[in-house]
């Protein structure tokens, strides 16, 4: 949402939100964790304050999943129409803190529908979020 909005500021990549919502004006206000544009990155804390108008984003967007273990999954949902931004399929046989997200797969945001699929689930039971950055 940031990068659709040109917000990024001194941020290469905004990691983790840990708390999000409005202020009295209308604004979307995020804070968390991102890399800046140093080099190396350094990681930092952030609060952003998104101000209207933002760009159009139904969200959170609505995910449709179709298939079966061990067959494979289909996630489908509309997309943004925004070439700067990249969907993401990710998985995680836990959510400890330990271990991070396995990308499956990615598409561009063309505000169609996008189908991202994992053809081989790890496990009976696993983990998907949609990343979207």
């Amino acid at each position: 949402m940031a990068a659709a909005n040109g917000s990024l500021d001194i941020f290469i990549r905004l990691s983790r939100a840990y708390s999000v919502g409005t202020n009295s004006a209308g604004a979307l206000v995020i804070a968390g964790v991102g890399l800046d544009t140093n080099n190396p990155a350094r990681t930092r804390a952030f609060l952003m304050t998104v101000a209207p108008p933002l760009a159009l984003i139904a969200f959170p967007p609505t995910v449709s999943v179709s298939g079966s273990y061990p067959a494979g999954f289909t996630f489908s949902f509309l997309s943004l129409a925004n070439a700067n931004i990249t969907n993401y399929l990710e998985r995680k046989s836990s959510l400890t803190l330990s271990g991070g997200w396995t990308t499956i797969t990615s598409s561009p945001s063309m505000g169609t529908i996008a189908n991202l699929s994992d053809p081989n689930p790890i496990d009976q039971q696993c983990f998907y979020r949609i990343r979207i950055q």
